[in-house]
């Protein structure tokens, strides 16, 4: 039986940057960013005098759709990791992670779990992370730089790849 073991405590830069890496993946805040760069051209195209439209009215609504997609989304994403850093004590503990091929354990600091690969949704592997979602929404989240070594890497990688119940 492989069994692997990791000890994970995420850091708040860490998660801010998956947080932005997840976001920006997103279609949806892709296209409301190259929207927000073509109206953030015509508000600059405007101040230098460049005339876009046959007003001289100052384009308010493009420089709101700007401020909004270039402002409000990432201190959104910035603020609602941070309170999920205070507010989450899954998320902030020192957790200590056991794989095996039937079961993963998960211990913090306050509360011990045990999961069957089974109750897992998907699992999806990026650059530096694993997610492991338990929802549409949840993910337990595993920095691939907490495995002791390529070997551990490529025996979670070797693992997660022989479950047939995941969909």
């Amino acid at each position: 039986m492989n069994e692997i073991t990791l000890k994970v405590k995420l850091e708040f830069t860490e998660l801010i940057k998956l947080r932005f890496n997840l976001a920006y993946r997103s279609p949806s805040i892709i296209l409301i960013s190259i929207i927000g760069l073509g109206m953030l051209l015509v508000v600059v195209f405007h101040l230098f005098g460049v005339k876009i439209r046959d007003n001289d009215d100052f384009p308010t609504y493009q420089t709101t759709f700007s401020f909004l997609s270039f402002i409000v989304i990432p201190i959104s994403i910035f603020l609602s990791t941070r309170q999920d850093l205070i507010s989450n004590k899954f998320i902030s503990q020192n957790i200590q992670y056991l794989f095996s091929d039937n079961h993963f354990t998960i211990t913090g600091e306050t509360f011990n779990m045990q999961n069957s690969w089974t109750d897992l949704n998907k699992i999806v592997e990026y650059k530096k992370w694993f997610l492991l979602y338990t929802s549409k929404t949840q993910a337990i989240i595993i920095p691939k730089d907490r495995f002791e070594n390529i070997t551990t890497l490529k025996k979670f990688r070797d693992l997660i790849k022989n479950l047939d119940d995941l969909k």
